[in-house]
């Protein structure tokens, strides 16, 4: 998403998502777009086990 979109930002710290990481400055310029933030969010580890386990 894009780095100044608060409002999705917000939406998606409230939904669980953390920030892993900004696109950087150099990078958005050079593809010629809005520079982005990276969020992500993680599987709980038992979720991780059913699923190789079986």
């Amino acid at each position: 998403m894009a780095v100044d979109n608060e409002p999705a930002k917000n939406l998606c710290i409230k939904s669980g998502f953390t920030l892993e990481s900004n696109e950087p400055a150099w990078q958005a310029r050079f593809l010629d777009q809005p520079q982005r933030l990276l969020l992500g969010t993680s599987l709980p580890s038992t979720l991780w086990c059913l699923k190789c386990c079986h």
